[in-house]
């Protein structure tokens, strides 16, 4: 039998955002303030697709980031490779004095 394409190889990792920290923002800046989202991917990927909360937010080669313009809030963060295997996280950014 055949396996889909999606089964073979290993799914991204996200490495930024990091799982164990609650990003700040300060209070005395009066615009967003960038993440960089990040991955590393199998060797047969050539594209990353990000997703946070179910939009779209763009596209990356592996290992380059992406830069994201952060507001307060609770999100979830997910890539997603050309070979639709994917990863995901939530993400936690917070106003800071």
């Amino acid at each position: 039998t055949l396996q889909k394409m999606s089964n073979l190889g290993q799914p991204p990792k996200i490495t930024s955002p990091r799982l164990d920290i609650i990003y700040s923002l300060r209070a005395s800046e009066t615009k967003e303030q960038p993440i960089a989202f990040s991955a590393v991917a199998d060797a047969d990927v050539r594209q990353t697709f990000w997703f946070v909360n179910e939009s779209y937010v763009g596209k990356t080669k592996p290992r380059e980031s992406l830069f994201w313009m952060a507001k307060p809030g609770e999100y979830f963060v997910r890539v997603v490779d050309d070979q639709g295997r994917a990863d995901s996280r939530p993400l936690r950014v917070q106003i800071v004095e």
